[in-house]
C-alpha cells in the first residue's frame, strides 16, 4: 500500500509517495494506491481507516469503498482526513479477504 499525492490513471504510478502528509485545519486529502501481486478478484474493495492512539491501540475512524474489476492488479482511492495523527489503513475484498495494509502520519498545519 502506497500513500501519495496523485496516481496516474494510465499506469497506476504514484506521484510524490510518502508516509507523512500535512493537511490544513480544514482537512485535506491524499491518495492510497494498492499494487497487488495477483488480480483483486472482486467487484468492490473496502478500505478501513483506524486512528492509532498514544498507546498503540487502533480506533475505527472510517470506511470507504472502491469499485473494482476482478482482473485489476492495482486500484487507488482519495482519502480525506480532518484530524492529525497516526493511522493504519486496511484494504479488504467484498468477501472480507485482507489485500494489503499501510501506515501513514497526518500532520495538521
Amino acid at each position: 500500500m502506497i500513500f501519495c499525492e496523485k496516481v496516474s490513471q494510465q499506469d497506476g504510478k504514484p506521484e510524490k509517495p510518502s508516509h507523512i502528509f500535512r493537511i490544513s485545519r480544514d482537512g485535506g486529502f491524499f491518495q492510497v494506491l494498492a499494487v497487488l501481486d495477483k488480480p483483486v478478484n472482486t467487484a468492490e474493495v473496502k478500505i478501513d481507516i483506524f486512528k492509532v492512539d498514544e498507546n498503540g491501540k487502533e480506533i475505527f475512524d472510517a470506511t470507504v469503498s472502491v469499485k473494482t474489476q476482478p482482473d485489476w492488479v492495482w486500484f487507488s482511492k482519495q482519502l480525506n482526513f480532518y484530524k492529525g495523527g497516526d493511522y493504519t489503513v486496511y484494504a479488504y475484498t467484498a468477501e472480507d479477504k485482507l489485500l494489503c495494509t499501510g501506515m501513514v502520519k497526518v500532520i495538521l498545519e
